[in-house]
């Protein structure tokens, strides 16, 4: 991706240190085929691995809290990979996390495709994992010379369909969030502060998706965004929870006229989401400090 005007770039201004990793299947990486993987848990083990080698010395040098952040499938890894964690597996506690428009359901998009269609994509995924789907996005909404412009700024982007295969372990993991119990359902997710943001109108990931994150997982302080979206009837929300009780206004970052957004998907990177980008910068900022101020990474 590129630097100037980023996320990445909006935390380092806040005075925040940041690593990012271009997972398996995807920017730089080596290993595996573009845009996909063998199995989901191949990318929190990478995320996990990562944070073991490079992220965790520092951090206990220093006595920083650790956050994990991702976008999209990005948000589905991080979530995964705090459900993977523990003091054995990474050596020191994760403090938060951000999910920006994450995969985390399917339950909307299986009820609206026939059983018959979901067994060819097990078998095409059994057969042919490695193939691109005849899968693709659905419409955006967004100016179509403004998206373009988006995306000939992401040098490594991705422009095909995904693989079966990939398809197939998306619905898979996002299943078993979704179940009520478990070690992969939302409620093994344990973070002190917790940040799901998304877009009512995203069309390639579902919203309710966030909005089960944030009634199940356990943190004691957490938030949950909601945009309007690209021409969206519904208007936008926040609700924001410490200790299990509704926060305070002055608790809440998020300005009113922020939820009416016209996003859809990549939230921090469309046309307009420069004060949302600096909106979660801000939030991670303050969530980071406030563990330091209490010494609690939990």
């Amino acid at each position: 991706m590129t630097w100037e005007g980023s996320q990445l770039e909006r935390l380092v201004s806040l005075g925040l240190t940041v690593y990012a990793i271009d997972l398996p299947g995807h920017g730089q990486s080596d290993g595996e085929p573009r845009a996909h993987f063998a199995h989901f848990d191949d990318l929190p083990n990478a995320v996990l691995q990562f944070c073991r080698e490079h992220v965790v010395p520092e951090a206990a040098a220093r006595a920083l809290p650790l956050f994990l952040y991702g976008q999209s499938m990005g948000g589905t890894t991080v979530l995964r990979a705090a459900q993977l964690a523990s003091e054995s597996t990474l050596g020191y506690p994760i403090a938060g996390m951000v999910c920006s428009a994450a995969a985390i359901s399917s339950e909307r998009l299986k009820r609206q495709v026939p059983r018959a269609l979901q067994l060819v994509v097990s078998l095409a995924a059994w057969f042919s994992p490695e193939s691109q789907s005849a899968i693709a996005s659905g419409p955006n909404g967004i100016d179509p010379a403004a998206y373009a412009r988006e995306l000939a700024t992401e040098p490594t982007h991705y422009h095909g369909n995904p693989t079966w295969g990939l398809v197939s372990e998306i619905l898979r993991v996002t299943s078993g969030f979704m179940k009520d119990g478990g070690a992969h359902a939302l409620q093994a997710v344990c973070v002190r502060s917790l940040l799901a943001i998304h877009s009512r109108t995203d069309s390639l990931t579902e919203w309710e998706g966030s909005v089960a994150l944030f009634d199940r997982a356990v943190a004691s302080r957490k938030c949950l965004v909601l945009l309007r979206g690209v021409r969206g009837e519904v208007a936008g929300e926040v609700r924001c929870e410490m200790g299990g009780q509704p926060a305070p206004d002055s608790a809440r970052p998020w300005h009113a006229s922020m939820l009416d957004l016209p996003l859809w998907h990549n939230l921090t990177r469309e046309p307009g989401g420069e004060a949302l980008a600096d909106a979660i910068a801000r939030w991670v900022q303050q969530e980071a400090l406030q563990c330091r101020r209490q010494d609690v990474y939990t």
